[in-house]
């Protein structure tokens, strides 16, 4: 997310995720967030789409899928309360996920949700 002043208020993009209404404007927290969906929601080794018949062979296509397809897409101001909450959330869970694939040596470690 660009958020340098040139003067001017810049709009961003607020992401609502399908599955549980989360909000992002930090994309690749969004993405790993939609992929630990994907994992939690899919069956044996194929991922899908649960919103639509897609199906691929790793989550983060899915994921990908999932944002250019069925994710709200709403448009604010930078400086709008709303973006700095939702980056703020963003950031929290980041420093979270990154706590969480330190804490393991295993290669495969899956994202997970706490659901």
């Amino acid at each position: 997310m660009d958020t340098a002043s040139d003067g001017k208020d810049r709009i961003v993009c607020v992401l609502k995720c399908p599955f549980c209404a989360q909000q992002y404007v930090v994309p690749h927290v969004y993405i790993f967030h939609l992929s630990a969906h994907i994992g939690y929601h899919s069956n044996g080794n194929r991922y899908r789409c649960t919103l639509c018949p897609v199906g691929g062979r790793d989550a983060t296509t899915i994921a990908a899928h999932v944002e250019r397809h069925h994710s709200k897409r709403s448009r604010h101001p930078v400086s709008s309360p709303l973006v700095r909450d939702v980056e703020a959330d963003n950031l929290l869970e980041k420093d979270n996920i990154v706590d969480m694939l330190a804490s393991s040596d295993d290669p495969q470690l899956r994202p997970t949700l706490p659901y």
